[in-house]
Parts: structure tokens; C-alpha cells; sequence
């Protein structure tokens, strides 16, 4: 075997290999995608599930009150309770329907919270991923690179997300609930998406039929965003602590401590483990809980893991 076809065969190797792992990261990202959608469905049955159940139950218990709900009431006032908004213009005048009423407050608020909130982390990812790609996208047609990072896109997503849900919120309730000015509207939909829900406003059929999907998932995606602007100044925060410990010079004192295992000298190890834990990126316990996994794997004791311990 000739220079020139080990050249050529190592190439068709690499280019085997680099294609295969192609394929593998496409299908491992597929699944991913899938095991999240069949989560998010599972979620969603769930809401739909608990909320049709609410429906009906209060619509039974308030059909022979002094004001009796009807379906569009009943589900109204499931989704205003389970997501916490509590408007407080609709609520039980039966003595049966308050009791239901103060199970399911407590089983609702948990249960559905939850599931929404895998289905709003959901819808959130996917949009952030949509927004990427169109610039990613654009970019390609100008034959340059978007200039946008990872942190900018997930800010930008946040930006949309609340942007729209209170052009939609203010510009309907406005419509639907004959408001006298934008500004009893926009008061309206921001007490709406924060779930503060003041209660100085009565809605209309209409406007209860709107405020339905729209309490569902405004509350969920605009939480969601306003997390994403918190959870971006806190890894700046992380960030700027993690460069301030890597500039560090290291006195005695902190050299000492590195040594964990007592020999008068540090190895790349012990290094690692302290600036990891310096910087915050793990805690002592939890390299203590490795260690301890790796000190039971290793049977024979040599510190290392090698087949006769497999």
C-alpha cells in the first residue's frame, strides 16, 4: 500500500466517520424533539382534561344559583383560577361550588402549572430556534455571517414574545370590552400577563371568550420571557465572577487549599476541582458525590478504572 492510496483510503475513512456522526447528532436531535412533543402533548391532554372537567362540574353546581353560569362562564372561571390571574368577577355562590372551588385551586394551580409550563418552555424553545434560523437564514443570502449571539437571540425571542401578547391583549380587550382609552386596555392585559389580576374590571361574554387561550398562553410565554431577561443578567453576573477568579493570582493560601490529597503539589485534577468550584460552576458536594461514585467503581482501589473493575 502505496503514500498516495493510504492518503486516499484515510480520506474516505474520515469522510465515513465525519458523516456518520452527522447522522447520529441529526438523529439523537430528532429525538430529542420527539421525546419533548410527546411530553408536550401528554401536557397539554392533561390541561385540556382538567379544565373540560372544571367546566362541567361548575356549571353543575352554580345551574341553580340566583345567577347561574353558563359553559363559557364556567370554563372562564377554571382558567382565570388555575393560572392564578383571579380576577375575582366570577367566582362560586353555592356553598357545594366553593368547596369544589377550594380543592381544585389547590390540585389546578400545581398540576396544570406544571404542564403548561413544560408546554410554554416548549413553545419558547421553538421559537427562539425559529428566529435563529430565519436570520441564520438571511445571513446566508447576503454571504455573511448574522452577527447575533446565542444570549441576543434568546433576548430578542423574549422581546417578541412580550411584544405581541400585549399588542394582541390591549388592541382586543380595547375591541372587545368597549374600553374608553388604551389605557384602561393596557392596564387591563398587563395585570392580565403578570397574573396580578386587580380585579377593577368586569368582562363581557366576549371578552371572556377572548381572555380563555389568551390567559393560557400569555401568562405562560410572557413568564417565560420576562425569566429569559432574568436568567441572562444572572449568567452575566456568573460570568464576570468566573473571569474575575480565572485573572486571579493565587497566594499561598489558595495553593494550599488545592491540595486536596495532602502530597505538597497539585496536578491538573485538584486544579480543576478548585477553580470549578471558585468560579460556581459545581459545588464541594458535588464533587464529593463524584468522587464517591468513582471510589465505589474502582474495586480494586488503584485509582483508576480500568476491565478487571468493569
Amino acid at each position: 500500500l502505496d503514500m498516495g492510496n493510504f492518503v486516499t483510503v484515510f480520506g474516505c475513512l474520515k469522510a465515513k466517520n465525519a458523516e456518520e456522526k452527522k447522522l447520529i447528532r441529526k438523529d439523537t436531535e430528532e429525538a430529542d424533539f420527539m421525546s419533548s412533543y410527546k411530553t408536550v402533548v401528554a401536557a397539554l391532554i392533561v390541561t385540556i382534561v382538567y379544565l373540560v372537567g372544571g367546566m362541567i362540574t361548575f356549571y353543575l353546581c352554580e345551574m341553580n344559583s340566583d345567577d347561574p353560569w353558563s359553559f363559557v362562564d364556567s370554563l372562564y372561571y377554571c382558567v382565570v383560577t388555575v393560572s392564578t390571574v383571579g380576577y375575582g368577577d366570577l367566582t362560586p355562590s353555592t356553598a357545594l361550588g366553593k368547596w369544589i372551588a377550594t380543592f381544585y385551586m389547590l390540585v389546578g394551580i400545581a398540576l396544570v402549572g406544571l404542564a403548561l409550563g413544560i408546554v410554554g418552555g416548549f413553545l419558547m424553545a421553538r421559537q427562539e430556534a425559529l428566529l435563529k434560523k430565519a436570520v441564520e437564514e438571511a445571513g446566508k443570502k447576503k454571504k455573511e455571517k448574522p452577527k447575533i449571539s446565542d444570549t441576543q437571540f434568546r433576548l430578542l425571542g423574549a422581546l417578541v414574545v412580550l411584544i405581541i401578547f400585549l399588542a394582541i391583549g390591549i388592541i382586543t380587550f380595547n375591541w372587545l370590552n368597549d374600553m374608553h382609552s388604551f389605557t384602561d386596555s393596557t392596564f387591563l392585559t398587563v395585570q392580565t400577563v403578570t397574573t396580578v389580576g386587580y380585579g377593577n374590571y368586569s368582562l363581557n361574554n366576549g371578552s371572556r371568550i377572548f381572555a380563555i387561550p389568551f390567559i393560557l398562553f400569555s401568562t405562560l410565554l410572557v413568564a417565560a420571557a420576562l425569566g429569559t431577561f432574568a436568567d441572562v443578567f444572572i449568567e452575566r453576573q456568573q460570568e464576570k465572577m468566573a473571569e474575575r477568579v480565572l485573572k486571579a493570582e493565587f497566594d499561598l493560601e489558595a495553593i494550599l487549599a488545592m491540595d486536596t490529597d495532602g502530597d505538597a503539589s497539585i496536578d491538573m485534577a485538584e486544579f480543576m476541582e478548585f477553580m470549578l468550584v471558585k468560579m460556581g460552576k459545581v459545588s464541594k458536594i458535588d464533587i464529593e458525590k463524584v468522587k464517591a461514585q468513582f471510589r465505589e467503581l474502582d474495586v480494586d482501589g488503584s485509582g483508576a478504572l480500568d476491565q478487571d473493575d468493569i
